[in-house]
């Protein structure tokens, strides 16, 4: 039998495997996107407080809820499973709860469950949960509970976390300040041998100047993104734009490109305003090679932070009416995403913020300077 298109979003909506499936699930989509040390409490039946799994991201203990009744239920009863299970998490010593769902929500009623809450929200609703397990990566977990193979969704790719890993393993040692590292990255979902061969030096230059002004973020970091050296090498070009702290890009024929900045943390602070206008700044003169090059299709980013464990917001020190944050558990920070090569250049902000969300809810919500 041929599968719909959209074989994911109905056999989630028309779920029949129970709840010991469902909760199995839930915890897969927390474990692919950051959630840690997850915790299951009694899948298959028994008394678990109110609480099906206790997991952490981002250094905070988080409480999962998982419902799976099979077809669309209206939202006021959406609404009261929900307020139950926040106030069972309530009361297990949690910072949010991540409420994963296959119940359609639209936007108000999305707006409405989260701000009823008194804890960090997280909601896996039915169009959400499908484009996560519509990625490649997510093919054996779509096929273990879903029963749907692979030939549902996006063909497998290579996976941007192994591009980000290779990365970080060979540039960790690039810098000696003793400090933590911001480590960028973005490479076309398609690759296309050559994509970026024909872009000039000039224009490389061009890009950058215009990355690196004002309109773009207001300048409030070193080492500055600018045009810098630019000199080649077999998979491309590198550009250096930082003198006493090291900033440099590889911009790859490929269309890889990687940013590596020395300067994420120093000492126990975390310089949280450059990572974040570094990142902006990365996404917008990617985005620009990307059309530059026709190439108008998803893109993979990602971002990795190292050097974190018990640093905070150095922003706190000049902004002390913003509120404290709190010092990071983890020793790193790791995000990667999808998005189109357009939203990149239109606004790159957004997508900064897609990766390092997660980032700011750590060291306080109010100190994210890309909302």
């Amino acid at each position: 039998m041929t599968e719909r298109w959209d074989e994911t979003w109905h056999r989630l909506q028309a779920w029949t495997n129970g709840q010991a499936q469902s909760e199995r699930l839930s915890a897969q989509i927390l474990l692919s996107e950051g959630f840690t040390r997850l915790d299951p409490s009694h899948p298959l039946g028994g008394k678990d407080g109110g609480k099906d799994a206790i997991c952490r991201r981002d250094g905070l203990r988080w409480v999962m809820a998982s419902y799976f009744p099979r077809g669309q239920q209206d939202f006021k009863t959406i609404e009261a499973k929900f307020m139950n299970d926040l106030a069972s998490a309530s009361t297990n010593d949690v910072h949010g709860i991540a409420f994963v769902t296959n119940q359609e929500l639209r936007q108000a009623e999305r707006r409405e469950l989260t701000e009823a809450a008194n804890l960090r929200v997280e909601l896996y609703h039915l169009e959400r949960l499908t484009a996560i397990l519509d990625q490649p990566s997510m093919a054996s977990v779509r096929k273990q509970f879903l029963q749907i193979g692979d030939s549902v969704g996006q063909p497998a790719e290579s996976s941007c976390n192994a591009f980000l890993d290779q990365i970080v393993d060979s540039l960790s040692g690039a810098s000696n300040n003793g400090g933590g590292h911001l480590y960028l990255v973005a490479r076309p979902s398609r690759k296309t041998e050559d994509l970026l061969r024909s872009i000039s030096r000039d224009y490389l230059g061009n890009m950058l100047h215009t990355a690196s002004s004002s309109e773009i973020f207001p300048h409030d970091f070193s080492p500055l993104f600018v045009a810098g050296q630019i000199r080649n090498n077999t998979r491309g070009r590198v550009i250096h734009m930082g003198n006493h702290h090291k900033l440099d890009l590889e911009v790859g024929y490929d269309g890889d490109m990687r940013l590596f900045c020395s300067r994420a943390v120093e000492g126990k602070q975390i310089l949280d305003y450059g990572v974040a206008e570094t990142t902006v700044r990365f996404l917008y003169f990617a985005g620009c090679l990307y059309q530059e090059a026709q190439y108008f299709e998803t893109c993979d980013l990602g971002v990795a932070i190292t050097g974190l464990l018990g640093a905070e917001s150095a922003t706190t020190r000049v902004r002390w009416d913003r509120g404290l944050g709190q010092a990071f558990e983890e020793p790193s920070y790791r995000r990667t995403i999808q998005a189109a090569a357009r939203s990149m250049v239109g606004e790159p902000k957004v997508q900064a913020n897609r990766l390092l969300e997660r980032f700011f809810n750590v060291l306080g919500e109010r100190l994210n300077p890309l909302v």
